[in-house]
């Protein structure tokens, strides 16, 4: 149940923390993400937004029982389980989503823009649901905590995922004790995008989301801000400019 100050385990004042963010569906990336608590003795890890991946990959099984998928580029020919099962795990690494189809089926979501939407969207879920199992399976007996919150890319269908997980916590527009010294507020939202994605809003709709959360901050002084949109006027704060074609140009801030 989402609260409006999460406050679960106190950690005591030299709190280890990993984060990272920006992981894009890549399964590699995410169990390193898990991996990292014990690797680098953390007792908190966040992953701060655009967790889901941007395609799907069809591997489309033909008449003589064989499948190909055209991946990076390349006409991949699968002859065996074996080679298919590689196949789905490179593409799941590379950050994309594999889905089992046909060529009948491959037709009808080329000529229907609803259908492939609405396939993007199950997959995407049915993928973050797996990664919040794996999470649950590896951090239930520790006494790691882990954050995973959504960034801008990433559509509104997985937070209930997110929110509902045993072990995982979802801090979106919440203050959470990240021990008993510091605590967090967080956002996946960000401001007007060229890529017109799921989280993008006005300057001043954000601004209102961070008043909100900083209102109900007890000691700023300590407290960790964890917004996916970078920081003004920092290195992170650069990206190419693009015209209405999404064409780069010029290199800006502010963006």
């Amino acid at each position: 149940m989402t609260k409006s100050v999460i406050r679960e385990r106190n950690l005591g004042s030299n709190t280890r923390i990993f984060f990272t963010s920006d992981v894009h569906g890549s399964d590699v990336c995410f169990k390193k993400f898990l991996n990292s608590a014990k690797f680098y003795e953390a007792d908190v890890l966040i992953l701060g937004g655009d967790i889901t991946g941007k395609m799907i990959i069809p591997i489309i099984e033909q008449p003589d029982g064989t499948s190909i998928a055209d991946f990076l580029g390349a006409l991949k020919a699968m002859k065996s389980p074996e080679e298919r099962d590689a196949m789905e795990q490179n593409i799941r690494d590379s950050g994309f989503y594999r889905y089992q189809t046909n060529p009948a089926e491959v037709e009808r979501l080329q000529a229907d823009k609803k259908l492939r939407d609405e396939l993007f969207s199950k997959v995407t879920v049915d993928e973050v649901r797996r990664w919040v199992r794996l999470t649950e399976e590896r951090l239930k007996d520790t006494k790691v905590k882990c954050y995973i919150s959504p960034g801008n890319d990433d559509r509104f269908d997985i937070d209930h995922i997110l929110r509902e997980s045993s072990v995982v916590i979802y801090p979106e527009e919440e203050v959470a004790w990240i021990d008993e010294h510091h605590e967090m507020i967080t956002t996946g939202f960000v401001n007007m995008t060229t890529w017109k994605t799921p989280r993008d809003i006005p300057d001043e709709e954000l601004e209102k989301k961070i008043e909100g959360m900083t209102a109900k901050v007890e000691n700023m002084q300590d407290c960790l801000f964890n917004f996916h949109c970078p920081p003004h006027n920092t290195p992170l704060d650069l990206a190419p400019e693009l015209d209405a074609t999404l064409k780069p140009g010029s290199h800006r801030e502010g963006t």
